[in-house]
């Protein structure tokens, strides 16, 4: 028997077998679930205990003396702990400076695979340099709970903190 036209024969026969033993009409699926949290629910369907830990009192704009000189704004993590997750609920960081009419926040899906401790960050934002005078501006920061109620649509503040925001050049 010839090895080498025998192989690929087999190498043949060993995937359309494969193919036809867990095709679309078999209850065979040797695919792995590589994203086992996803599913069909969208974002902002479902429900979840969610306890704020910490929220900031502070937060910075910094300039720098280069380039730009944009300011940049920084602000601290907010800290959650997720449980009892069904679907997909979100939870909302924000950040409201209204001396300078600015909100930033970010929105964070969470699962049955982001239950625990989270840290919840506010994305970079940068100011132009004529928009912000060094010194001290009061701001709000809240954390903002989206999800599902008896299949109605919630939105509640979970938290919520005036902060103050110091402006410095560097």
């Amino acid at each position: 028997m010839d090895i080498a036209r025998t192989a690929p024969v087999a190498v043949v026969a060993v995937v359309a077998l494969t193919a036809l033993v867990s095709g679309p009409t078999t209850p065979l699926d040797f695919t792995p679930n590589s994203l086992p949290c996803d599913s069909d629910v969208r974002s902002q369907v479902g429900n979840a205990t969610v306890d704020v830990r910490s929220l900031p009192d502070r937060a910075t704009l910094t300039q720098t003396e280069y380039g730009a000189r944009v300011w940049t704004l920084s602000v601290p993590p907010a800290v959650v702990n997720v449980s009892d997750v069904q679907g997909r609920p979100a939870v909302s960081y924000r950040i409201f400076i209204p001396e300078l009419g600015r909100q930033v926040g970010s929105r964070t899906v969470v699962s049955s695979c982001t239950t625990g401790r989270i840290s919840l960050t506010v994305g970079e934002s940068t100011f132009p340099p004529d928009e912000v005078a060094p010194g001290e501006y009061n701001a709000t920061v809240s954390v903002i709970y989206r999800g599902t109620d008896a299949g109605q649509q919630v939105e509640r503040t979970l938290a919520e903190r005036t902060i103050t925001v110091v402006a410095e050049k560097s």
